[in-house]
């Protein structure tokens, strides 16, 4: 039988489209795994980022372009090898360069000549939904990986203490549009989030004079963890904003490490490969002295795009994020892509909304969208007739007496070895987990790290 992760067989089982192809599949208990490809001359500017996935529970396979074929087609045919191999399926597919080092596929779509990765993910049956969860890391040099890969740990693994910004939400809506109009979307996108983790949804509209980039900007200097717009594009620019908003105008941004996912419903501005610093790139490379801004993911079009199908996609990726408990930021665009194909159906401009739009980001990302939760990490290795157990227990601050224990949170056991993954469990009810390792395996210096979807990050070394 087909084992497919859980992260993406709980979501095809939620989804009306794909209910009757997944009722049958099996969920895999292995850890998740991803396949990264990557240009020759990157290879060794993702090590970091490598060892912190592998830390956290994810497995991780690195193959160059070259090794994968040097080609489009033959990392096509790379992935569907490795796809076909692995059992469980892999979850999360990683392309590392530009439109030269690593070349995205050219499709034909009704707005013409769409740069698009979709093909990479289309890879078990003849439908059009994909079967991987997949990002890009764009760069032209080693200088554009080190600012990317920087953001992402930092996203995950030292997110603010305390932080209130989480929680908060912009939409900048143009004032165009009808049945619905682009204020109507974004006012779903505001319903979704403040009915759950959200306490405040900027609206800048610009039928209202409010979307000017000195209230945007301001807006995301104080933190912001999600960003919708829904208006025209350029390529460098938004169109449907009160003042202008260009690639300039983010690189005067001072959101210091609190920086949003980005989804952009407009033209043009995720043409990564016929623009050299086109608008999404600038959002997710922009740093200030050593200092990361801007945005930690992207998800925008490489052409122009219909009106309405966009849109939907963006309210059923905050929708969907929620419903469908995913936490990450490939999950959840995916999902608004899933959405879309349930509401429109499948006619040319739903279909070409999946070639259309490419996620500038880690797939793997685990989104924020509250205050994360503290909690310590606690073990013990206990010596019983079944052999030795590394017993691990998370609580939170402490309530009257007694710690609050802290279910959810996913743990990881890593060997000192810094590659070797002894254990991935999920503290239950009780705020606990247990692995069993064998006699023989010398636990001094392992690590165990523990994560979790709107939770702090603390990683424990064993003595």
């Amino acid at each position: 039988m087909t084992v497919l992760p859980s992260a993406f067989a709980e979501l095809a089982r939620k989804l009306t489209v794909n209910a009757g192809a997944t009722r049958q599949i099996k969920t895999a208990d292995a850890p998740e795994k991803m396949l990264v490809v990557v240009a020759d001359q990157l290879q060794t500017e993702i090590e970091s980022f490598i060892a912190w996935k592998r830390a956290s529970g994810l497995t991780v396979d690195v193959v160059t372009y070259t090794a994968a074929g040097g080609s489009k087609e033959a990392v096509q045919r790379y992935v569907q090898n490795y796809y076909n191999q692995n059992n469980p399926r892999p979850s999360y597919l990683l392309l590392v360069g530009n439109g030269t080092s690593m070349p995205p596929f050219r499709r034909s779509t009704s707005s013409g000549n769409a740069a698009s990765d979709y093909p990479f993910t289309l890879l078990s049956g003849t439908d059009i939904l994909p079967d991987i969860f997949a990002g890009r890391l764009v760069a032209d040099n080693a200088a554009d990986v080190r600012v990317q890969v920087t953001r992402w740990m930092n996203h995950e693994r030292n997110p603010e203490a305390g932080g209130t910004w989480y929680s908060k939400g912009t939409t900048i809506a143009s004032n165009e549009g009808s049945n619905p109009s682009d204020v109507q979307y974004a006012e779903q996108i505001q319903a979704e989030w403040l009915k759950n983790t959200f306490t405040a949804a900027d609206k800048f509209y610009q039928g209202t004079g409010s979307a000017t980039a000195a209230n945007i900007v301001a807006a995301l200097d104080q933190g912001r963890s999600w960003l919708t717009y829904i208006g025209h594009g350029s390529g460098t620019s938004w169109g449907s904003t009160n003042t202008s908003f260009s690639t300039s105008t983010i690189r005067t941004l001072k959101n210091y490490d609190k920086l949003p996912i980005i989804v952009d419903v407009a033209c043009l501005n995720g043409s990564f490969v016929d623009t050299s610093m086109c608008f999404g790139k600038q959002w997710v490379v922009h740093n200030t002295s050593g200092r990361n801004a801007g945005a930690v993911g992207y998800y925008g079009a490489s052409v122009s795009t219909s009106w309405h199908e966009p849109a939907v996609m963006a309210v059923g990726a905050a929708k969907r994020h929620y419903e469908n408990k995913i936490a990450s930021l490939g999950g959840t665009v995916m999902a608004g892509q899933l959405y879309l194909v349930e509401r429109m159906g499948t006619g040319a401009n739903v279909l070409d909304n999946f070639e259309w739009y490419n996620l500038l980001g880690d797939p793997s990302l685990t989104m924020r969208t509250a205050t994360p939760s503290a909690f310590d990490i606690t073990y013990s290795v206990v010596e019983d007739a079944d052999g030795r157990r590394l017993d691990v227990v998370t609580t939170g601050p402490a309530r009257s007496r007694a710690k609050a224990v802290r279910s959810g949170v996913k743990v990881a056991l890593m060997g000192a070895d810094g590659r070797t993954l002894l254990g991935l469990g999920t503290t239950g009810t009780d705020g606990a987990v247990s692995f069993r390792v064998p006699p023989t395996t010398n636990l001094v210096g392992a690590r165990l790290t523990g994560t979790g979807y709107n939770f702090e990050t603390r990683e424990v070394e064993v003595k």
